[in-house]
C-alpha cells in the first residue's frame, strides 16, 4: 500500500469530523449530559446554562441566539421529542412535517427511539442531522411560540438542537424563553457577552 505524503495527511486531518454516518443521538446525549430529562427546565436540571427572555414579539431574538451558537457548525442535531396525543392537524404539525422549515429538496433522514416517562407516557423521541443553514429558525421558533396561543401553524412535542461538536443544547420551551446549556461553559459565555441583556438567569456553578 502506497504511503500518504506529509501533505495528504494534513489535508485529510484538515477536515472537520464527519459524525453523520456513525452518529446514534441517544448514547450522545447520556454522555454528554448523563441523567438529562428532555421534557423538563433544561437550565434547571444542568450547569452551565443560560436561559434567555424571548416573548411573542420578539422572536428575532431567539433566530439570533441560533445563529451565535450554530453558525460554525456543520451539522447540528434537530430533535423533536413527542408524545402520542391527539391534536388538530389543520394546526399542529410534527416537527419534520411542518410546512417551510427544510427546503422540500433536503429532505433530512429521520430516525427515532422511545423513552418512557415516571409516570408511565411514552414518549416518541425523532431526529435528523441537517445542516443550521438549511433551517428556517424564524419558522421553527414561530411555531413553538404558537403553541400555547391558538395560533397556526403550532408544532408538536418539545424541540432541541444539539450540536455534538461543541456539546451545546439549545430548547426554546414556549414563547416566553429559551435555554441554552452545555458541557463546558466556554461556549456560554460569548453568548452572555453578546446577548447579556435577554438573560433571564444563568448557571456557572451549583453553589
Amino acid at each position: 500500500m502506497q504511503a500518504l505524503s506529509l501533505t495528504t495527511l494534513i489535508t485529510l486531518l484538515s477536515f472537520p469530523m464527519n459524525f453523520e454516518y456513525d452518529f446514534d443521538l441517544k448514547p450522545s446525549l447520556d454522555r454528554v449530559f448523563p441523567a438529562l430529562s428532555l421534557g423538563g427546565d433544561l437550565i434547571d436540571q444542568w450547569t452551565p446554562g443560560i436561559r434567555f427572555n424571548i416573548g411573542l414579539s420578539e422572536i428575532g431574538r431567539a433566530v439570533s441566539i441560533y445563529d451565535a451558537t450554530f453558525r460554525a457548525a456543520e451539522s447540528v442535531v434537530l430533535v423533536s421529542e413527542d408524545s402520542s396525543w391527539d391534536a388538530d392537524p389543520t394546526r399542529w404539525y410534527g416537527l419534520f412535517s411542518l410546512p417551510r422549515l427544510l427546503p422540500s429538496s433536503q429532505e433530512p433522514k429521520v430516525r427515532s427511539y422511545e423513552i418512557e416517562s415516571s409516570d408511565n407516557e411514552i414518549y416518541t423521541i425523532r431526529w435528523a442531522i441537517i445542516r443550521p443553514s438549511t433551517i428556517s429558525p424564524e419558522r421553527l421558533f414561530q411555531a413553538i411560540a404558537n403553541q400555547d396561543h391558538g395560533v397556526a401553524p403550532s408544532v408538536r412535542g418539545r424541540i432541541h438542537v444539539f450540536d455534538p461538536r461543541t456539546e451545546v443544547l439549545l430548547h426554546m420551551y414556549d414563547d416566553r424563553g429559551m435555554d441554552v446549556i452545555a458541557s463546558t461553559a466556554a461556549p456560554l459565555l460569548e453568548l452572555k457577552s453578546r446577548f447579556g441583556t435577554w438573560i433571564n438567569r444563568d448557571k456557572f456553578s451549583d453553589a
